[in-house]
């Protein structure tokens, strides 16, 4: 639907994944619908972005998705930011997306 709109990128919904992370249940069935979704999303051209609920623990696992292209991490960084400093947190996201 996103490309027949003309659309040039999509975003999947990671609150599922994030949240069976979160409560320590397996992710597995979660994370290959996250991985099917970006491949069809590249297959057919569209940029694939990720986010809802995502925190280091969940980005790192992500980052094992190469068809990802952006992670919409901005409410994280600024909640940890409070604790942490901007600083320090951006460093810490910038080691896992590496």
């Amino acid at each position: 639907m996103s490309q027949k709109l003309g659309s040039d990128c999509v975003e999947i919904h990671t609150g599922t994944f994030s949240n069976l992370i979160k409560s320590k249940k397996n992710y597995s069935k979660e994370f290959l619908k996250i991985k099917k979704c970006s491949n069809l999303g590249k297959k057919i051209g569209l940029e694939v972005h990720a986010g809802h609920g995502l925190d280091y623990d969940c980005t790192k696992l992500l980052c094992k998705i190469p068809e990802i292209n952006e992670f919409n991490i901005g409410h994280f960084i600024i909640g940890e930011s409070i604790f942490y400093g901007l600083d320090k947190v951006i460093r810490n996201f910038k080691k896992i997306i590496k």
